[in-house]
């Protein structure tokens, strides 16, 4: 008998940790889609920017700092993420 319960809490603890190791994958995964949405932003400043350049050099700064504020959400968000990790 004591072979099996050091089998089945064996077993347990193989599953907590494989059901942790995938907790943090998920997290990280979704660490890296903030990242990639603050790319995707950035891009769309750089490319506001740029055109508004060439049309008549005034770039629109309300939506440029709307750009910037979901920038911030994202940072706000991986911060909140790491933390749980």
């Amino acid at each position: 008998m004591a072979f099996l319960d050091k089998m089945s809490d064996l077993g347990r603890t193989v599953a907590k940790k494989s059901g942790e190791a995938v907790d943090t994958a998920k997290i990280k995964l979704k660490i890296s889609d903030h990242r990639s949405q603050i790319k995707e932003y950035k891009v769309q400043i750089g490319t506001s920017v740029y055109e508004a350049f060439e049309a008549d050099g005034h770039p629109d700064g309300e939506a440029l700092h709307q750009l910037y504020l979901k920038i911030k959400e994202e940072e706000a968000a991986i911060k909140e993420l790491e933390a749980s990790l």
